[in-house]
């Protein structure tokens, strides 16, 4: 799981230097009354299930086209109003990562400018931006023993992480 991760973040660190963005177009905005269920199955966004694997088209049907799409190692497209941003090795091809971001950000091109403002479900608990350590482990999340700041979980072939610095930063999940 460390070599996935790390390879992730190597990926996207190389793939940096060599980024093509699109155009931004005008997305929505999420709201509090948004959800994002998670499961070994796939994901229900906004009340549509999206069962693994799925694609960035099929996203982009429930949520509208991602404001960004930067061509890095791996495909990046953001969406900014929902703080999401999926990566897909090709367009075209199944996502094989989702980070939702709970807080604005602005360290990367691909980051997106807005956090999320809804919830997001896992093991019938509801995770949010004013969360603590404590509804993670409800969730069935685990500590890492080397991050503090890190919670893992697994549910069959879908793989996340949670990191929680002085709050709740941003939910990855990878299948």
């Amino acid at each position: 799981m460390r070599r996935f991760l790390s390879m992730t973040v190597l990926l996207v660190i190389l793939g940096c230097n060599a980024s093509h963005q699109s155009e931004p177009v005008t997305g929505t905005q999420s709201t509090a009354g948004d959800a994002i269920t998670l499961s070994a199955d796939g994901i229900d966004l906004l009340g549509t299930s999206l069962n693994f694997p799925f694609t960035v088209s099929e996203i982009a049907k429930v949520i509208g086209p991602p404001d960004r799409v930067s061509r890095l190692a791996n495909h990046v497209s953001t969406w900014d109003g929902f703080g999401l941003v999926v990566l897909e090795e090709s367009p075209g091809d199944p996502i094989v990562e989702m980070d939702i971001c709970f807080h604005d950000e602005d360290e990367l091109d691909f980051s997106p400018k807005h956090g999320f403002d809804g919830i997001v479900r896992y093991n019938s608990v509801d995770i949010s931006s004013d969360s603590k350590r404590m509804d993670l482990v409800s969730a069935g999340f685990i500590q890492d023993e080397m991050l503090e700041s890190l919670y893992r979980a697994e549910d069959g072939d879908l793989k996340m992480w949670a990191e929680y610095d002085n709050g709740l930063v941003e939910i990855t999940a990878a299948w």
